[in-house]
């Protein structure tokens, strides 16, 4: 088992990873990129590349919309959650 702390994945991230990290974090259920990035107060763009950086370093997890039709869900996201909770 490892004994990798969140302060340690986030070591090296910019401070605007850091914040998108920091508000998905506050959100008790999936959000959406257009959610966390009203909440982080940065553009949609920004938001979603900082999700992609979190979700390779295991601290952010996408749910892939599903295509309805023509049209696409959008791609929900949370942070995992610790080991042991459900």
């Amino acid at each position: 088992m490892s004994n990798t702390t969140i302060s340690d994945q986030l070591a090296g991230l910019s401070p605007a990873i850091i914040n998108v990290y920091t508000h998905l974090v506050a959100f008790t259920e999936p959000a959406s990129v257009d959610d966390i990035a009203q909440a982080a107060e940065t553009t949609r763009s920004s938001t979603f590349k900082a999700l992609v950086a979190l979700e390779k370093r295991h601290l952010a997890h996408r749910d892939r919309g599903i295509q309805n039709g023509p049209n696409r869900c959008p791609d929900l996201w949370r942070a995992p959650r610790p080991p042991g909770h459900a």
